[in-house]
């Protein structure tokens, strides 16, 4: 399973390369993670690996999330298979406890069965893949030299919301719902409210209109085709939009743009969104 997986999952190492925000064209962007993956095969022990990503103003890779681990599984899967990649991950001592070289807590974990262990000053952790279908994490001596990966998250920037008027601006998953701000309460005069929705590679994103009521005159929302401003549009909404009304992305980011003027307002929007296969 996790080969097919992984394979289904490596289109992005190719998909993207023209919009690649990352330092380098040697970097590896992977949109369902919005980070930034710099694979080094020269073999280094953790200090000297944490070292190396430092100068890119980056860090071992962090893992906390399927889409960043699935990412890196990728990685070692393509790169070499049969070797240990450090990840940003040790601790001081065996009886002490893991934590990330950023400071970040340990809120996901994929340890390989029987790890951790308890092996004297196999404080550092790896990301191993058995015979190329199969991985996980386990705790090795920080000093042996291994292939690692730096790591930039949150690659793209999103445009500023107002926290104080907008709801959360990124939505992830197979299917989710959106709305105005205060909805189904008028929204707010000056909102300048983003979302962004992210389905799974070689998905697409399915929107639909449950409700849609703006101010003609002043009132948009704007459907973006990608997960940027400058991507098309989709569509641009105000006054009433019919119930049912759908939209289509061509990949898996989709990005709405809310705004009001200073007076007049309405109950806004409802949308729901599903991740449709290609």
């Amino acid at each position: 399973m996790l080969k097919l997986i992984l394979l289904s999952t490596a289109l992005f190492f190719s998909a993207f390369a023209q919009d690649n925000p990352c330092p380098t064209t040697q970097w590896k962007y992977d949109e369902t993670s919005n980070s930034c993956f710099l694979p080094s095969k020269h073999h280094s022990t953790f200090t000297d690996a944490t070292t190396y990503c430092s100068g890119f103003n980056s860090t071992l890779v962090v893992i906390h999330s399927q889409q960043i681990e699935t990412a890196v599984n990728t990685i070692v899967y393509y790169e070499d298979s049969r070797s240990v990649w450090w990840i940003g991950l040790q601790r001081s001592s065996p009886q002490g406890s893991f934590t990330w070289v950023d400071g970040t807590p340990l809120n996901y974990t994929d340890w390989q069965s029987g790890q951790p262990s308890n092996t004297l000053g196999a404080n550092c952790v790896g990301v191993f893949l058995k015979s190329g279908l199969t991985g996980g994490w386990q705790n090795v001596p920080c000093v042996q030299q291994q292939p690692f990966i730096c790591f930039i998250p949150n690659a793209v920037t999103l445009p500023t919301s107002n926290p104080k008027l907008c709801p959360p601006g990124t939505y992830q998953g197979p299917s989710g719902s959106i709305q105005s701000p205060n909805y189904p309460a008028n929204y707010p005069n000056n909102a300048d409210c983003y979302y962004l929705i992210t389905v799974a590679a070689g998905y697409k994103v399915s929107i639909t209109i449950v409700s849609f009521r703006t101010e003609y005159c002043c009132d948009w929302a704007y459907i973006h085709d990608g997960n940027a401003e400058s991507s098309p549009y989709l569509a641009s909404l105000r006054g009433v939009v019919p119930a049912g009304t759908s939209y289509k992305s061509t990949g898996q980011f989709m990005l709405v743009h809310f705004t009001s003027d200073e007076s007049t307002n309405d109950t806004g929007f409802n949308m729901t969104y599903t991740a449709v296969a290609n």
